[in-house]
């Protein structure tokens, strides 16, 4: 299977975040690596799309450029294969450990008011370690590129509304991706990034 790691930023990819990319154990698979950097985060996610869909890529992970990724991850993203898979990623600015991940049946795109959402604790039960749930944010996440092919352009887009709520481009995604009833959004409780500078908690 041939999987593009890439990574969306406006600027640099931390140290700690390449290193931990090219430290992943590819399990077998082509692994290729790109980053787009300069351009606005959804910008960057599509140009990203693009490249894989071009290139004739089965799948892509997203990796945000302060993630810090488990050796791991990508046998557990892909074990079992699904369409898409996110790790776990703590929340910036919490010291929780709450992640960017939501339960299923929330609401995902909200255009009315700023976004709340239902978290789902990072801290669940291994032995539920793979769990559907409504919205992921963009941290770590691998993508089927068939999804991208049955949804419409643009797939990432950043909305401000008049009230000042907003939609991030991940969520935006996941909107998307439920409006076509076509595929499930999964999350692996194994793979549990690390955010640099941030306060994590581990199990």
């Amino acid at each position: 299977m041939k999987i593009l790691i890439a990574v969306p930023t406006y600027e640099n990819i931390e140290p700690a975040t390449f290193k931990s990319i090219y430290d992943l154990d590819p399990c077998g698979h082509e692994i290729d690596f790109e980053s787009v950097t300069g351009y606005a985060v959804d910008i960057a996610r599509n140009r990203i799309v693009d490249m894989a869909l071009e290139r004739g890529y089965d799948y892509v992970l997203m990796v945000d450029s302060d993630m810090v990724l488990p050796h791991d991850a990508i046998y557990n993203l892909t074990n079992p294969l699904t369409d898409i898979c996110s790790g776990v990623c703590p929340r910036r600015g919490t010291t929780t450990g709450r992640s960017e991940l939501y339960k299923l049946g929330c609401r995902y795109l909200n255009e009315e008011s700023n976004i709340n959402y239902a978290l789902v604790d990072r801290l669940v039960d291994i032995q539920n370690y793979r769990i559907e749930i409504g919205v992921a944010g963009g941290a770590c996440m691998l993508i089927n590129t068939d999804v991208f092919r049955n949804i419409e352009y643009p797939w990432f887009k950043f909305e401000l509304f008049p009230n000042r709520g907003y939609t991030s481009e991940d969520v935006h995604f996941c909107g998307l991706v439920h409006h076509t009833q076509k595929y499930k959004i999964y999350a692996d409780m194994r793979v549990q990034c690390g955010h640099i500078n941030k306060v994590t908690q581990y199990r």
